[in-house]
């Protein structure tokens, strides 16, 4: 590893815990590439820091409060693997769903890729089933199946 690939997993903490608590576009041209794709756990997808800008702000909108807890990373040459788990208060509309005042919590995982020593391309999944059924669009309960 060089000693640029070494701060990959510093910078995608830091992707996750300053640019989701504080919509911060100098942090944006710091972290992201111009050219960054960023695909999100709730499966739309951005490109360039307007893109990933607004979609930060589509999320805060829904969960203001939104944190991103990193349980685990794997970090292999130019590639930064997260599990990550989700959380917030649920206060805006998401998903077509008014928002109520609830916690939610899921979990996830995402991966980023590096190209000049900043993100170029992020692809997060995470488990929308699980924040679905909390939001209560779900009724399936976990081992029953249909």
């Amino acid at each position: 590893m060089t000693e640029t690939s070494d701060r990959y997993p510093d910078l995608v903490q830091r992707f996750w815990r300053e640019v989701w608590a504080v919509d911060n576009e100098a942090l944006l041209a710091e972290l992201l590439s111009p050219e960054i794709t960023f695909r999100g756990s709730l499966g739309l997808t951005a490109s360039g820091h307007d893109g990933v800008s607004g979609y930060v702000r589509t999320v805060q909108g829904a969960i203001p409060d939104f944190a991103v807890r990193i349980e685990e990373v794997i970090h292999d040459g130019d590639r930064v693997v997260t599990r990550i788990t989700f959380s917030g208060t649920h206060q805006g509309t998401l998903f077509e769903v008014p928002g109520d005042g609830e916690r939610v919590a899921y979990p996830g995982i995402a991966i980023h890729r590096f190209e000049n020593g900043r993100m170029v391309d992020v692809w997060v999944v995470g488990d929308t089933l699980n924040l679905a059924r909390q939001l209560g669009q779900v009724s399936i309960q976990p081992g029953v199946t249909r």
